[in-house]
């Protein structure tokens, strides 16, 4: 039997299985099921310089919803996966007036569907492809150590991030996409993704409309990673990529009606994260991320971030996190040039330091304080240097 017609008989099988299930099979249905909610919410306050002072409380809710298909109606190496988003509160990004978004939470109050997609092992599970609704930064530039922060440019770069006509397909808005990844060996991997240019609706932030066209394009991206130190305990990982928007953009510092528009916007990235102490309850990474993009369409030419982050520094407190982590976007100097041109100066870069503790409480509650200091925000020399207190706090079950 072709793979179409196990997916349509599975289909079928499925309808008849929900509509009259024996006790059997819905032991097996229910056994197939993983399913988690996970609710955050914050309050920011800008304390001292950027655009004003003030405080904003925002929230982010996530469903997800997994189910092993072989496991349940027996499609061998098949699994879907359901994501439901919902965010709701302010913008403190209207009080700091930052460029790297200092909550990475932080998106137009809606509730979406934020991923669902289908995936297919194949080849003895070396070869896996995933196909439909899909976050690009689960996988890829993805740093498992800088996820504490809490500032957007340590879950992924801007110089990747704020790429685009609507951005890549990361939060809060994903497109119709295509992966496919082939672990080389047990510690090199390699993939590849293939999505839609222009996710969601850019005139309906709360929109995830599905739209290809020709105008649209696609984004294609690369990665090839390799893990660090044990077979089957990694205490590290690098992994370089690159990317590539198929569609025609204009150019920052030129009018297109003169020199018509550009012809596609790649850029490239890479990172690493290492475990640097181990001892007793204690557990040290260190990481860095850096990436560049095409200047003459996009804002930041490069990025720098890096970070520690330690787990169990207090011995009463195993399971808690501290970290401490530096950003910096940089213009590119057609941005700045255009800037100028229209009046105005733009300063380098923008360069956020943030320090922050996460402390695991019972029962899948944890609390969150952080501190950021943000230096040059948006590159505006007009603009004073922002100290941003918040608190983040949260459960899972």
């Amino acid at each position: 039997m072709d793979k179409a017609s196990h997916l349509a008989a599975t289909i079928a099988t499925l309808g008849l299985v929900l509509a009259t299930p024996t006790a059997g099979q819905q032991t097996r249905i229910l056994e197939s099921v993983a399913a988690e909610v996970a609710y955050t919410g914050e309050v920011m306050t800008n304390v001292r310089g950027g655009v004003r002072r003030g405080a904003r409380y925002l929230d982010n809710l996530d469903a997800t919803l997994e189910m092993d298909l072989e496991q349940a109606f027996g499609w061998s190496g098949a699994t879907i996966f359901l994501y439901g988003l919902g965010n709701h509160g302010g913008e403190p990004s209207e009080l700091v007036g930052e460029a790297q978004t200092v909550s990475n939470i932080e998106a137009p109050s809606a509730w979406r569907l934020y991923e669902a997609w289908i995936e297919q092992s194949l080849a003895g599970g070396v070869v896996s492809v995933r196909a439909g609704l899909y976050d690009l930064n689960s996988e890829f530039d993805a740093l498992e150590s800088s996820s504490l922060f809490i500032n957007s440019s340590h879950g992924i770069g801007p110089n990747l991030s704020q790429t685009g006509n609507n951005g890549p397909s990361i939060f809060p808005l994903t497109s119709l996409s295509l992966r496919v990844r082939v672990d080389i060996s047990n510690r090199v991997h390699a993939q590849a993704a293939v999505l839609d240019g222009v996710p969601g609706d850019p005139d309906d932030p709360t929109s995830t409309r599905i739209h290809l066209s020709r105008e649209d394009g696609a984004l294609v991206v690369g990665e090839l990673g390799i893990d660090l130190g044990d077979e089957g305990d990694p205490d590290g990982r690098i992994a370089v990529g690159a990317f590539y928007y198929t569609s025609d953009f204009e150019h920052i510092d030129s009018d297109p009606a003169v020199v018509g528009m550009h012809g596609g916007n790649s850029g490239a990235y890479a990172l690493a994260e290492r475990r640097v102490e181990h001892s007793g309850t204690r557990d040290t990474w260190a990481f860095v991320r850096g990436g560049r993009t095409d200047p003459h369409v996009n804002r930041f030419t490069y990025f720098l971030g890096t970070g520690v982050v330690s787990t169990g520094l207090i011995a009463a407190r195993p399971d808690d996190n501290v970290g401490l982590g530096v950003a910096m976007a940089v213009n590119g100097s057609a941005h700045r040039e255009a800037t100028m041109a229209a009046g105005a100066t733009a300063d380098r870069a923008e360069t956020v330091f943030e320090l922050t503790y996460l402390a695991s409480l019972p029962r899948g509650f944890w609390i969150q304080p952080d501190l950021q200091y943000v230096i040059n925000p948006d590159t505006d020399p007009s603009r004073a240097n922002a100290l941003v207190i918040g608190t983040r706090a949260g459960f899972a079950f």
